[in-house]
């Protein structure tokens, strides 16, 4: 049975955090806190996966229902919602693969001379998740103090 806001306004806090079913995978996790969460649950490449769509009443029945609608549209398509949602956010802050990827080498870097070579070690994997860029070459990097 599809939720109304009536129920949603309705609904109290428990000892321990509960769901309240909307459809499609769309629910309403009530914490004993008294937060109302927006979540949706859903399977790719058969794995379960979740994705949170904020608070309520912040978030409207009638928004979290579009949201849903939205993220499951990309499913047929292979696309994981939430992976989605994240390179939306990361474009709006500026702050993508690439920025990561080289922040990544830009500490290593830095840290070579001052870090014992087993610590360093730990963190090679870095090097090998893109191809430095031209601007990012190790003679090129400056301690900007981010």
């Amino acid at each position: 049975m599809a939720l109304t806001d009536v129920a949603i306004r309705q609904a109290k806090p428990g000892p321990k955090p509960y769901k309240v079913a909307d459809g499609e995978g769309l629910y309403l996790l009530m914490t004993p806190a008294g937060g109302k969460l927006w979540r949706l649950k859903y399977r790719l490449a058969g794995k379960e996966k979740l994705m949170a769509f904020g608070a309520y009443p912040e978030v409207s029945l009638v928004a979290a229902r579009k949201r849903r609608d939205e993220a499951r549209q990309q499913l047929p398509a292979s696309k994981d919602p939430s992976r989605e949602k994240q390179r939306a956010k990361g474009a709006a802050t500026g702050r993508s693969h690439e920025h990561l990827c080289h922040h990544i080498r830009r500490v290593l870097c830095l840290a070579k001379e001052r870090r014992p070579r087993r610590l360093v070690a730990r963190h090679v994997h870095a090097e090998r998740i893109s191809p430095v860029p031209a601007e990012f070459r190790r003679g090129e990097l400056t301690d900007r103090g981010d």
